[in-house]
């Protein structure tokens, strides 16, 4: 694992997630460890959502603006943070999945959702992993 800082911001490198997702279960560990270790799990997870807009009893007072945009501007920072360290640990099909999302919890939940999901979707999984096996494998156990 080596890193790479640029300003505040730094990237654990890490394996990165395969294409065909075959080290998923190895690369989520690496990824929710790293992003604990940053304090970001729960901005990729969601537990940490972006602050509450301030209501406007509280628009009146310049401190509680000053505080509101100090929360937005450090929350920002920590979902550009554990989006950049999800994304840039990911082959490049397996990027194609959160190509179009903006957020760490948009990524974070469209991953979980390809290498974890329930019905079709991990029907699906299991049948690429397969149809993947590689046919020694097969001729062995048939030996056995």
């Amino acid at each position: 694992m080596s890193t790479s800082e640029n300003k505040n911001t730094k990237i654990y490198k890490l394996p990165k997630l395969k294409d065909d997702g075959s080290n998923y279960n190895a690369w989520k560990f690496r990824q929710t460890t790293v992003l604990k270790l940053c304090g970001l799990f729960g901005v990729a997870n969601g537990t940490n959502n972006l602050p509450n807009s301030p209501t406007e009893a509280e628009l009146k007072d310049n401190a509680k603006v000053s505080n509101y945009k100090e929360s937005i501007a450090k929350w920002t920072k920590q979902d550009e943070d554990a989006f950049v360290q999800i994304t840039l640990n990911m082959e490049d099909g397996a990027m194609a999945d959160v190509m179009d999302t903006t957020t760490a919890k948009q990524a974070w939940t469209r991953i979980v959702k390809r290498w974890e999901g329930k019905g079709v979707q991990s029907l699906s999984f299991l049948y690429q992993q397969l149809t993947l096996t590689k046919f020694w494998k097969m001729t062995t156990l048939l030996l056995v």
